[in-house]
């Protein structure tokens, strides 16, 4: 009986301390395992009402030319709901300053090479050529 007076505060305790370790354990993994790329960013500096002045950064791969497409992303274009999103994996290639831009866009995940998943916007208008992916880079 003495020892679950001891035993249940400490599991009581450990819980909450478990579950802020299994949230952070795979940012700290992509953090340990992942490489660093350097991507070019554009600037936008907007004025609201509320937050005043401010800068808000996108990445340039973010709008990629729908030549990047490959023919299994760009059957999207066809066959998916305007306005959905699809999960699509960008290959990425070092220029030669040393960034990161944008090679080709796919539906697969690569076995090789420097890539990342991102969330295709399937626009409205298809006869634009730009198209916008949503990392979540600004989230981590």
């Amino acid at each position: 009986m003495k020892n679950n007076r001891f035993l249940r505060p400490l599991i009581v305790f450990s819980i909450p301390v478990l579950i802020l370790v299994l949230l952070a354990a795979p940012h700290v993994w992509t953090t340990v395992t992942g490489n660093e790329i350097q991507l070019k960013t554009v600037p936008v500096d907007p004025t609201d009402l509320f937050r005043g002045s401010y800068v808000d950064l996108h990445y340039e791969i973010e709008s990629v030319d729908s030549s990047l497409l490959d023919d299994s992303a760009r059957s999207l274009l066809i066959n998916k709901n305007r306005g959905d999103y699809k999960n699509v994996y960008v290959q990425l290639q070092q220029n030669n300053t040393g960034l990161y831009e944008a090679a080709l866009v796919t539906l697969e995940k690569p076995h090789k090479g420097t890539y990342l998943k991102g969330r295709l916007h399937i626009p409205y208008d298809t006869t634009n050529s730009s198209l916008q992916i949503k990392y979540g880079l600004d989230n981590f």
